[in-house]
């Protein structure tokens, strides 16, 4: 198995601040969009959260990857969002986000839950998000001769 590679240089930071009530991945890629970060990084993050839905693989698939080999999951609840990382691509021309958080539950024991963000996850109070624009590397999302799926690709410059 080859490793795919290539380097590129972080060109802006960006730092967010995503209101109660808004969803917070359509949040990262609407700024995303708005100011040109088609190759990025999220750097991190933390946030309340009212609800968080995550995406996680329930089992060991066969390529390509279906909905049917994931989990969704929403909870509902005070949740503290712990970390947050990823990148920004595009796919079909389109951004595309690829973002892993950690949440916590407001429970005496702090519960703790990952996965793969997908829309639908609302903010509480705040979220705080810093994202760097690449320069010199584009990411892109194309189908992938072994997994059939939609993979991370690179055009350095």
């Amino acid at each position: 198995m080859d490793v795919r590679l290539a380097r590129g240089s972080l060109e802006d930071v960006w730092v967010m601040r995503v209101p109660p009530g808004a969803d917070l991945y359509r949040s990262i890629q609407d700024v995303a969009r708005e100011h040109g970060i088609q190759s990025g990084l999220i750097l991190g993050g933390a946030a309340s959260l009212r609800t968080a839905v995550l995406r996680n693989l329930r089992r060991f698939p066969d390529f390509p990857v279906t909905d049917d080999d994931r989990r969704f999951f929403k909870l509902e609840a005070p949740l503290e969002m712990l970390s947050i990382s990823g990148n920004i691509s595009t796919l079909n021309g389109q951004v595309w986000i690829h973002a892993h958080v950690v949440v916590s539950s407001g429970t005496e024991e702090g519960r703790c839950y990952g996965g793969h963000l997908v829309a639908g996850s609302e903010v509480l109070t705040t979220a705080e998000i810093a994202i760097a624009k690449l320069g010199g590397l584009e990411m892109l999302r194309l189908k992938d001769p072994e997994t059939v799926g939609a993979e991370l690709f690179f055009k350095t410059s």
